[in-house]
């Protein structure tokens, strides 16, 4: 498996916000192959995003659908990307 962790930052975090991303957002990138995606609330205005894939082929296929999700949702809400990290799942329980 393969995981891409982007880190956000927010303006405000709303329930409009979250219901667009869980559906909106997230399934086109689960219909790119992503197994499973997460918003996690780091901080009262900042969050991960956590996309897990098959393998990084995968992953590398879907770039540009990630990379127009990711234009959308600064340009949707007050928000912006803050680092973006990429690697292989080493460990899972």
């Amino acid at each position: 498996m393969y995981a891409i962790i982007t880190n956000w930052e927010f303006a405000k975090i709303t329930d409009e916000m979250l219901q667009t991303i869980e559906n909106v957002f997230f399934p086109r990138l689960k219909a790119q192959g992503a197994l499973d995606v997460y918003n996690i609330q780091t901080t009262e205005t900042a969050g991960s995003v956590v996309s897990v894939w098959p393998d990084k082929d995968t992953a590398d296929k879907a770039m540009d659908e990630v990379q127009r999700v990711r234009s959308e949702a600064t340009s949707t809400f007050d928000s912006k990307v803050i680092s973006v990290a990429s690697g292989p799942v080493i460990v899972k329980a």
